[in-house]
């Protein structure tokens, strides 16, 4: 969750933090309180667009998935491969 902070730093101005990074420099507290929350929503927005793209990439299931190799059937280590000494 972001943190946010509005500090008054001189006569008009105000500075919005997010995160303790600042996102704005305003002429007065209402359009500090619209910078937040227009930074508040395109955070949302971004963070659950990310999560879709995440979900869609990871919703295979596991039939769908191609296993270029077959796996061995016991639990055996497997012999070192080098040139053949026959």
């Amino acid at each position: 969750m972001t943190e946010y902070v509005i500090r008054e730093v001189g006569s008009r101005q105000w500075l919005v933090f997010a995160d303790r990074r600042c996102i704005a420099f305003c002429a007065d507290e209402n359009e500090a309180v619209k910078a937040m929350n227009g930074h508040s929503a395109r955070t949302r927005r971004d963070e659950i667009a990310a999560q879709a793209a995440l979900g869609s990439e990871h919703s295979v299931s596991p039939a769908s998935i191609e296993v270029p190799f077959s796996a061995p059937t016991s639990h055996s280590v497997p012999q070192a491969i080098g040139p053949s000494t026959s």
